[in-house]
């Protein structure tokens, strides 16, 4: 079945209701809002369904598993891009938290620590920080001189001026929530499979599902 929703609703009875006579193995939520997506969820687990539920990003927010609690444990999700499970990325986070208070969340304030770092690197190759074509030639020509950034690997397609994706520039991440922490199970197309910073995950079977 397929359905849509207004954004910004938190009352999901109808399409619920739909959802338990389907019985489907696989739910795919494209819930952006934090809002909605913590309502969908409260709502599914007063009478779930035996389905894994697949939300598209709004777990990426820092405050999405303190809304849930243990009710986020077991639900996959993803982001088109995060911070890199490096130690280096983990102490920026813990930075983060001390000075304000709150984790990062996965994607924009590394995306935005990125973003000005390339920012610096195109002024200092142009000279001047009010030289713009020369900036904006600079990033345009990105692929020539990679950024290895927080979220990845940084290139430009000069021809559409538009960011390149993939598995070696910026990866997609693949997360299940275990013991409310984002746990990460693929890095672009493949398997994590760990690093020094973080072991690899394992995919669990969420608590709503009865063996």
């Amino acid at each position: 079945m397929n359905d849509v929703y207004p954004y910004g609703t938190t009352e999901f009875g109808a399409q619920l209701a739909k959802i338990r006579i389907e019985k489907p193995a696989i739910i795919f939520g494209c819930i952006t809002s934090v809002d909605s997506a913590v309502a969908f969820v409260n709502q599914f687990l007063q009478n779930p369904t035996a389905s894994l539920i697949f939300l598209q990003w709004s777990p990426v927010a820092s405050e999405f598993i303190q809304l849930l609690g243990d009710k986020s444990n077991g639900l996959l999700w993803q982001t088109e891009y995060a911070y890199l499970p490096t130690k280096d990325n983990f102490e920026w986070a813990k930075a983060f938290k001390d000075e304000f208070g709150r984790d990062p969340g996965m994607a924009w304030p590394a995306l935005m620590d990125d973003m000005l770092h390339i920012w610096i690197k195109a002024v200092e190759d142009a000279g001047s920080p009010t030289d713009y074509d020369a900036i904006n030639n600079y990033i345009r020509k990105l692929s020539d001189h990679p950024y290895e950034g927080r979220a990845g690997r940084y290139g430009i397609n000069p021809e559409r001026n538009e960011g390149l994706t993939g598995a070696e520039w910026l990866p997609i991440h693949f997360y299940q929530i275990q013991d409310q922490k984002n746990v990460l199970l693929f890095l672009g197309t493949k398997p994590f499979t760990g690093t020094d910073a973080t072991p690899a995950g394992e995919f669990i079977i969420p608590p709503w599902i009865k063996q």
